[in-house]
């Protein structure tokens, strides 16, 4: 988990962003967290330019905004 914050898990160091960044909704870290891992996870997916791992994070971003009730953001 440290590796993947510190951007040294590899070429898919973005998905386990991702992922623990769901994991952080789930636990008490807290939604604060979550976007801040999805923020980094959408960063490094960009500088790889891994489109897969761009698109699985705008994704999980957008739910999570639709299920904040903010659909227009979720649009964006």
């Amino acid at each position: 988990m440290e590796r993947a914050r510190a951007g040294a898990a590899g070429w898919a160091n973005p998905e386990l962003l991702r992922v623990m960044a769901l994991h952080a909704l789930k636990s008490k870290q807290g939604a604060a967290e979550a976007w801040l891992l999805l923020d980094q996870s959408l960063d490094q997916a960009a500088k790889q330019r891994a489109l897969a791992w761009q698109l699985r994070t705008a994704t999980t971003m957008a739910g999570l905004h639709l299920a904040a009730g903010r659909r227009d953001r979720a649009r964006a």
